[in-house]
C-alpha cells in the first residue's frame, strides 16, 4: 500500500532552520565578544587616525553583520514555520488515507487518488452506489 502521494520531509526543514536560527545565535555571540574588544575596549588603549580609520571601519562590518543575523533569524523562523506546516499536512494526508480505507476504498498504484475495491462489481447495486459515492467525496 502506498501513501496518499505525498513525498515530504518536514524533520528535515525543521533541522534547517533550527540550524540556521543555532547559527545566527553563535554568530550574535561572536559578534557581541569581538564588538567587546574590537570596540569600545580597545579604543581605551588605542587612539589617532588608524584607531579613528579602524573604529569607523567596525563600525561598518558591525553594521552589515546585525543585519545579516537579523535576515538570518527571519529566514530560520520562516524555514520552521515552513517545516511545521508541512508536518501538519502530512498528518492530515494521513488521517485522510486511514479515513478512506476505512471504508474500504483503495489507493490508485500512483497513491494520487483513491479507487474502487478489487471485486466491487460483484457486490449488491446498493453498496455499489455507496462505493461510487464515497470515491466521489474522497475526491473532494
Amino acid at each position: 500500500m502506498g501513501a496518499l502521494g505525498l513525498h515530504a520531509d518536514p524533520e528535515g526543514w525543521l533541522n534547517a532552520g533550527y540550524s540556521v536560527r543555532t547559527l545566527m545565535d553563535s554568530l550574535d555571540g561572536e559578534l557581541y565578544d569581538a564588538h567587546r574588544v574590537a570596540g569600545p575596549g580597545l579604543q581605551q588603549s588605542w587612539g589617532g587616525p588608524v584607531a579613528d580609520a579602524f573604529t569607523g571601519h567596525w563600525s561598518g562590518v558591525r553594521s552589515r553583520a546585525e543585519d545579516t543575523i537579523v535576515q538570518g533569524r527571519r529566514a530560520a523562523a520562516a524555514i520552521t514555520d515552513f517545516g511545521g506546516k508541512l508536518e501538519d499536512f502530512v498528518k492530515r494526508a494521513a488521517e485522510l488515507e486511514s479515513y478512506w480505507l476505512s471504508f474500504g476504498l483503495q489507493l490508485e498504484a500512483d497513491g494520487m487518488r483513491f479507487a474502487l475495491p478489487w471485486g466491487f462489481e460483484h457486490l449488491p447495486p446498493a453498496h455499489q452506489v455507496s462505493f461510487h459515492q464515497w470515491v466521489t467525496e474522497s475526491e473532494r
